[in-house]
């Protein structure tokens, strides 16, 4: 399975997400878990498939020991 990276917003609120390449259409209405209502503003790409996306998903954690924050 493919993912793009999107922009979605619910509220004024905005959030960036890796979404399968099947719901990552802009304009969609999106539920995530228990909350409705995020609507697709944007998709980026290249698309990425799934085994690439989970090994680069905590990829942050390592950023504070590389960087001289």
């Amino acid at each position: 399975m493919n993912y793009k990276q999107c922009l979605m917003v619910k509220n004024g609120m905005y959030q960036i997400s890796w979404l399968p390449e099947r719901f990552a259409k802009t304009g969609k209405f999106l539920k995530l878990k228990e909350d409705d209502g995020w609507e697709v503003k944007e998709v980026y790409g290249p698309e990425l498939d799934e085994a690439i996306v989970n090994e680069r998903s905590r990829d942050y954690r390592k950023q504070r020991e590389a960087s001289d924050i």
